[in-house]
């Protein structure tokens, strides 16, 4: 099914970090540059995960976009507390990665954690404090002269009767908060803390909400359309807004420094995940299942025939006879004949291959009954090497071995072991054994 699933309406979701669950709930998403929000994942409790409702069994896409805060670091990818993937992360600025997997059809829990990749790293030593520069001890009575001085107001309330003059008063009220923000940015200039500096320019932004509506309160009570009293206002304050022009203009260049430097070093944030499926499968993965089909002189059932005898092979872990693979024949000739496609009718046969005990055990069965003690064949010493270092079924170099017989040389067999030991499968094979032995493979990760 999963190499047949991209032909289904797939889905495409797209979740911001922030919005997602986090385990730690006093962790609050950061500010990582000015494109950048979300949660920074810094130690193994901390996990980001998501209820998702998958349409199809098949190949999914889970995208993420991240970004190291100093130094190599990386999550992982765990659906319902089974790990499907790393993502190793070295860059300091927000990039895309994306693992494929395989998800069953249904509701399942995506969840991600930090997962520091085995590289040795020595923390940059830190720099010495930026010596931004601070308001002066009498910043409170310095921001009020200028308050008083600089900011705009209504030209005249002297005729303007009771109702405008209460608008009057909340007018030059919003401008005079406003005010505040500008004289504290004329006092810090653009050697101020950037955070602060960003933080003013924004807060400005939301303080002239206050006084659009004031003006918007005021024109009708006037009996001026909101078009004039902008421009009279404009026209009478053109000196003091060219004055608060020129503040936001030497501050232009100050943006919020790319990373925080309260993060730990290591860690990785998380802006937005993407999860994209079924898609197709790689080019080789469909190969090595479909490795033939009709055309080009061969026929369907022939075709079947090489799909079947050789995923078969794979699956049992050994040779298989034609009789074997006789029976799965008769079910794709069954499908065929109904009217179903090749790829559906040769599906049928492999699901059959999938639910038999040759590929659910592994069977280690005597020549005869009389038999009390055998020699394992080539196949089956294959597959406990496999099964025993890796936790999964022999690769190809196993596999060519066990068929020419040679798996059982001593010589051979020693540097397959040593092969097999230095592989990242045996690492992985242990630290999984260790984990669910101890019952500790999902502790500080799982989430309740």
């Amino acid at each position: 099914d999963a190499l047949l699933a991209y032909k289904k309406e797939p889905i495409d979701l797209h979740y911001e970090s922030e919005s997602m669950f986090m385990t730690e709930t006093r962790e609050t998403p950061k500010q990582i540059g000015e494109d950048f929000l979300g949660y920074v994942l810094n130690r193994g409790q901390m996990t980001l995960y998501e209820s998702i409702e998958f349409p199809h069994d098949g190949i999914y896409e889970f995208t993420v976009r991240a970004v190291s805060t100093e130094g190599p670091t990386g999550t992982r990818l765990r659906i319902n507390d089974q790990v499907k993937g790393d993502i190793e992360i070295y860059d300091e600025e927000p990039g895309l990665y994306t693992i494929s997997t395989f998800v069953s059809k249904g509701s399942q829990q995506v969840a991600w954690n930090i997962q520091v990749p085995e590289v040795k790293y020595t923390p940059r030593s830190e720099e010495a404090a930026t010596p931004y520069k601070d308001l002066p001890v009498n910043a409170g009575l310095l921001i009020q002269e200028g308050v008083s001085k600089n900011a705009p107001r209504y030209p005249d309330n002297t005729h303007s009767g009771k109702a405008a003059s209460d608008s009057i008063s909340r007018l030059n009220e919003a401008y005079r908060s406003v005010q505040e923000l500008y004289e504290e940015l004329r006092l810090l200039g653009n050697k101020g803390n950037p955070t602060e500096i960003v933080r003013l320019k924004n807060d400005i932004t939301q303080r002239m909400i206050a006084v659009n509506k004031a003006k918007a309160e005021l024109a009708p009570k006037l009996d001026f359309p909101l078009m004039e009293l902008e421009q009279s206002l404009n026209d009478f304050n053109q000196a003091r807004l060219a004055d608060n022009a020129k503040i936001l203009a030497a501050v232009a260049g100050v943006k919020l420094p790319t990373n925080d430097s309260s993060l730990r070093p290591q860690s990785v944030g998380i802006d937005w995940i993407r999860i994209r499926g079924p898609v197709r499968p790689t080019t080789d993965e469909n190969e090595r299942v479909f490795i033939a089909r009709p055309g080009k002189g061969l026929s369907a059932d022939k075709a079947a025939e090489k799909v079947l005898t050789n995923f078969s092979q794979k699956a049992f872990r050994r040779k298989v006879s034609k009789e074997e693979v006789d029976r799965y024949m008769d079910l794709y000739r069954e499908e065929s004949s109904a009217g179903q496609s090749y790829d559906d009718s040769v599906k049928l046969a492999l699901t059959a291959i999938l639910a038999s005990p040759h590929f659910l055990y592994r069977p280690e069965l005597a020549r005869s009954t009389n038999d009390k003690a055998f020699q394992i064949d080539d196949y089956q010493l294959a597959s406990r090497l496999s099964y025993f270092l890796w936790m999964s079924m022999p690769d190809d170099t196993l596999f060519n071995l066990a068929a020419r017989k040679r798996l059982h040389q001593p010589r051979v067999l020693k540097k397959q072991v040593q092969r097999m030991l230095e592989d990242p499968r045996a690492s992985v094979a242990m630290k999984t054994f260790i984990g669910q032995w101890l019952g500790i493979e999902s502790l500080g990760e799982t989430v309740v």
